[in-house]
């Protein structure tokens, strides 16, 4: 059996020590996320789309690519 990881909202906010780098800050069911990161940048693959449900297939997420680009 697979657990499933769903993420529920991702944040991105300034900090208030004098370090520049922001903090990340993700979300999810039974898990909650927080790391800092200068360079993080996430991105959009495909159009966002309306399911039904809240999974989608490693097909329709067109499986796992670290490419540094956005769909549009």
């Amino acid at each position: 059996m697979h657990d499933l990881v769903e993420i529920a909202d991702i944040h991105r906010t300034d900090t208030s020590d004098n370090r520049p780098d922001p903090v990340w800050h993700i979300e999810g069911q039974n898990f909650d996320l927080r790391f800092r990161a200068a360079g993080y940048t996430p991105y959009l693959r495909t159009p966002p789309r309306h399911v039904d449900r809240q999974l989608l297939t490693p097909a329709e997420r067109s499986g796992i690519s670290f490419a540094e680009r956005s769909f549009a």
